[in-house]
Parts: C-alpha cells; sequence; structure tokens
C-alpha cells in the first residue's frame, strides 16, 4: 500500500493514459506509482519510453547495465521528487 495515493477523480492526459492500459493488460492493474508519476505526464512519458527502450528483448545492452541503468534512474526520480517538493515547499 502507498503511502501516497492519486485522488480518484484525476483527471491524467490522453497519453497517460495509453501506458495505463498497457499496465493494466500485462499487470491486471493499474499500479499506484505509475499514478503518481502520471501527474507529471511530461517525466512520466519520458521514464516510460526509456524503460521500454531498454527492456525490449532486442535492447543492445546487457542485462548487467540494463539493471545499472534503471538503478540510476530511479535513483534520480528520488531525488528529482525531493527537490520538487522542496522547490514547491519554498515557494509557498
Amino acid at each position: 500500500m502507498s503511502i501516497i495515493t492519486t485522488p480518484s477523480g484525476y483527471k491524467f492526459h490522453w497519453y497517460v493514459k495509453f501506458f495505463f492500459w498497457n499496465q493494466k493488460r500485462k499487470y491486471a492493474a493499474i499500479l499506484e506509482p505509475a499514478r503518481l508519476w502520471g501527474r507529471s505526464p511530461k517525466v512520466f512519458a519520458t521514464l516510460a519510453s526509456l524503460y521500454g527502450a531498454f527492456d525490449r528483448g532486442s535492447s543492445p545492452l546487457e542485462p548487467a547495465l540494463r539493471c545499472r541503468f534503471h538503478r540510476s534512474m530511479g535513483a534520480l526520480f528520488v531525488l528529482a521528487s525531493i527537490h520538487q517538493k522542496g522547490v514547491r515547499d519554498d515557494a509557498a
């Protein structure tokens, strides 16, 4: 269960809904982290596209390098969200 949840009536951009459709098809549910990142659609679309490009079967990267990429991207987005929260708190 997620500590932060997305409001049930939140209106997502049309292109984010394609990612949700794929998640529902693959995992039988829309995952809450995707709903949270979907509230920032450009960042979410970029992240999902990068993951899709590197996770495809014909990816030129070897599995160890792919794993390292995923960990680095995860750390980058954690830092970006912490920074964004700080910027919003300072603006308020």
